[in-house]
């Protein structure tokens, strides 16, 4: 087949999956290829999708032929609402457990951080103990880390959340990007970084979380079972789970709706708004019910109003502050970029290590 046809996807780690029935790539398949090989392929195949790429020229006869086929593919009305039913409750169960999770991700987060506090005041050594604690927590996360010895937990989470919007992947495939212990792994090591005071953000890796809590209902669950081998109902679920992750972080649900718009770059379906903003908007007031039972304010982002913030006159100056932090920024990622290519051996080498003088460092 011509190499034009043909495109590789995610590697990710796939030492659950076997390599022997669990291709590599995903196939583009001419209209002709196609027309001839269907009625002899074999029931029961494990291929999410086949996406035409008319490319070449083909007979006429033959794409009419596929044409007539799309054309007399009949959709059962019974089998369509079972599988909207089971769409809605899975979204909405998924936006109660996000919610309640997240809440107890931010009170375990807000809890580690207060007994840090505590450690500095205990005595006239308390900034040593305070150092030794936070090395501790960074190189335990980091051992958390290379002992699940998963992939997709080295980064963000936000390369494996784009993938898993804007790409097919067979079933096998799905669980080296998002499972529930690739969730288990990126919470346990997120909460001890967060404890020990490192700067890091934790939007993305909790919106990563949100998508292995969805997978592992659909896996797990038998009704769900099916949503996994529909490619395209399975992209609508994955980007819903970003809007419930994204909202419960930040308890917007209509900023968790803009964020799933805005990385899934290839389209998005108007059927799915509705969809994405009743699970995101039932993860937040999950949300904000656990931060109303809990004692004290466990939120992770606060704002507050502000009265006549700013005067007219200091329009000028915010602009000219805007544009020296752009320089100043463009500038730090040049100069993080050649860092961490120059360190990345090191680093690689010895992670656990790296966390602790991290943690060292940032005390």
């Amino acid at each position: 087949m011509d190499p034009d046809f043909q495109t590789t996807m995610y590697e990710g780690n796939k030492s659950d999956s076997d390599s022997s029935t669990a291709p590599s790539g995903l196939e583009f398949v001419n209209v002709d290829d196609f027309a001839k090989s269907r009625l002899a392929s074999e029931a029961g195949s494990d291929r999410n999708r086949v996406t035409f790429f008319g490319k070449h020229e083909t007979e006429p006869q033959t794409r009419d032929s596929v044409r007539e086929m799309g054309r007399n593919t009949k959709v059962d009305p019974t089998k369509a609402f079972i599988l909207s039913s089971n769409v809605l409750i899975l979204l909405f169960s998924l936006g109660i457990i996000t919610g309640a999770l997240n809440g107890c991700f931010a009170w375990l987060m807000k809890l580690l951080s207060h007994a840090q506090a505590l450690i500095i005041t205990s005595s006239p050594l308390g900034p040593l103990y305070f150092m030794f604690s936070t090395s501790f927590l960074a190189s335990l996360s980091a051992l958390i880390i290379k002992l699940g010895d998963m992939k997709a937990t080295h980064g963000t989470g936000m390369a494996e959340v784009k993938a898993l919007l804007v790409n097919d992947f067979y079933v096998s495939e799905l669980s080296s990007i998002a499972s529930s212990k690739i969730g288990f792994i990126r919470v346990t090591s997120l909460i001890l970084a967060v404890g020990a005071g490192l700067s890091i953000g934790i939007a993305a890796p909790l919106v990563h979380v949100a998508l292995c809590t969805a997978h592992s209902f659909m896996n797990r669950i038998a009704i769900f079972r099916d949503l996994l081998h529909n490619p395209d109902m399975l992209k609508q679920i994955m980007a819903a789970a970003a809007a419930v992750g994204m909202s419960t972080v930040f308890n917007a649900p209509v900023g968790g709706l803009l964020f799933s718009i805005e990385v899934t770059s290839t389209y998005y379906l108007i059927s799915n708004y509705w969809r994405s903003f009743m699970a995101a908007t039932t993860g937040a007031l999950m949300y904000s019910v656990f931060l109303a039972a809990s004692e004290g304010n466990y939120r992770i982002f606060e704002v507050t109003t502000v009265t006549n913030p700013y005067q007219k006159w200091e329009f000028l100056t915010y602009a000219f502050l805007g544009l020296i932090a752009g320089f100043l920024a463009l500038w730090y990622l040049k100069f993080h970029q050649a860092y961490y290519m120059a360190m990345r051996k090191y680093f690689l080498a010895s992670p656990v290590a790296t966390a602790a003088l991290a943690g060292a460092v940032t005390a």
